[in-house]
């Protein structure tokens, strides 16, 4: 155990010592949004009831429920994005491709897509909205999008056979 956290801690101050202040204005933006996450379920979990709604059809509306505890499945996914971030870039390749401001994109973009859904997830089981908006998610999603498309793009124009 304590050889994976001295490699944790080895890699973050690496990330430190060597990333711009656009990088680090990133994790500045995205790393509340996780916190963020997981702490709007816990602080509205008595005004839930036990099933809430899990996901959303292409109007908006909920189409799925399950238990109060499917609140924590986005942030926890959140949590892996920001692992990936951070420590592992090579485990899913997310944020390899491109430039560093390409990555950037891709997770701030990620980032406030999950923190969306997950805080309608919330809004909608409390009655104080009645469906996801589709226009902003969308919205988000193909910022996202876009941006790792561009990078994969740029990666298959500079690739050398």
């Amino acid at each position: 155990m304590g050889v994976i956290l001295t490699k944790y801690r080895r890699e973050f101050m690496y990330l430190l010592r060597y990333a711009d202040s656009s990088e680090l204005v990133t994790l500045a933006a995205g790393l509340p949004l996780l916190i963020f996450q997981f702490l709007h379920p816990i602080i509205n979990w008595k005004n839930l009831f036990r099933r809430v709604p899990f996901l959303f059809d292409l109007r908006g509306r909920p189409y799925t429920i399950a238990g109060k505890w499917s609140l924590f499945i986005l942030p926890l996914i959140s949590l892996v994005i920001v692992h990936d971030y951070l420590f592992a870039p090579g485990v899913t390749k997310l944020f390899t491709m491109g430039g560093r401001h390409d990555r950037m994109a891709i997770f701030l973009s990620l980032m406030l897509l999950i923190s969306y859904y997950a805080t309608t997830q919330v809004r909608v089981a409390q009655a104080k909205q009645t469906k996801l908006s589709g226009s902003l998610a969308l919205y988000l999603l193909s910022a996202a999008a876009s941006s790792l498309f561009y990078a994969i793009w740029r990666d298959m124009q500079n690739y050398r056979y």
